[in-house]
């Protein structure tokens, strides 16, 4: 069996994971920003597929790294793709902070192309207040925190998020957008798109100098773990 074969796994699995998982001693801190966050959720909505999510799973994990949630007890260390996890697991559990959430901004779905008075922005999700009336001016209207869409009524979440309708559009219209955006949104967290590999410690394998060589070799334009 090759044990660098990547078992394919959903967002909603990985994140049932999370508690017991683990950041190595030798891995850098989160370095991502919205911007990247933004491109991993539209990734998500559009079924692209997400790379790998390399994990070690040491005879003792406590040695080599810390968990991703304090005072829980892990298994496994996130060698390639601590990014992406703590990033995604942030973004879809709801985490928040300062009252700030993801939203998903209507005027860059295709879905709604033409029916929602306003130009369409940069970006399909943005970072912002969960609240409306909290926003910078341009994120008032038609921008949707991902929570609402996945489980409040759509004609609640229309009137609450300020979302703008062409004249003239009709409510078929707006209904069929509608039902595809929630789907896409529900699809996010149920297709597997990311590769997980876990290279277990045993029989002489696997253990901290072979797996920081690799984590080397992974990263080799960024720079190398010292010795320490």
């Amino acid at each position: 069996m090759n044990e660098l074969a990547p078992s394919f796994t959903n967002a909603q699995q990985l994140m049932a994971r999370y508690p017991q998982l683990g950041i190595p001693h030798f891995q850098r801190g989160l370095v991502w920003n919205d911007e990247a966050t933004a491109l991993l959720l539209e990734s998500l909505y559009s079924g692209t597929p997400c790379g790998n999510i390399i994990l070690w799973r040491p005879q003792t994990p406590d040695k080599f790294g810390e968990s991703c949630m304090p005072g829980e007890q892990f298994a496994d260390l996130l060698v390639d793709g601590q990014q992406r996890t703590r990033m995604l697991y942030r973004a879809l559990a709801g985490t928040q902070e300062d009252d700030k959430g993801w939203c998903l901004d209507l005027t860059c779905e295709p879905s709604f192309g033409g029916l929602l008075a306003g130009d369409p922005r940069a970006n399909l999700f943005v970072y912002t207040a969960m609240d409306p009336q909290k926003r910078a001016t341009r994120y008032q209207h038609n921008t949707v925190p991902i929570s609402d869409l996945r489980a409040a009524d759509p004609q609640v979440w229309l009137s609450r998020c300020q979302v703008r309708v062409k004249e003239g559009t009709s409510p078929d219209q707006i209904e069929a957008a509608l039902r595809e955006v929630r789907s896409k949104v529900a699809d996010m967290q149920l297709q597997p798109l990311f590769g997980v590999i876990t290279l277990q410690e045993r029989d002489g394998r696997y253990g901290i100098d072979e797996v920081v060589s690799l984590y080397n070799r992974i990263n080799s334009a960024g720079k190398r773990v010292e010795a320490e």
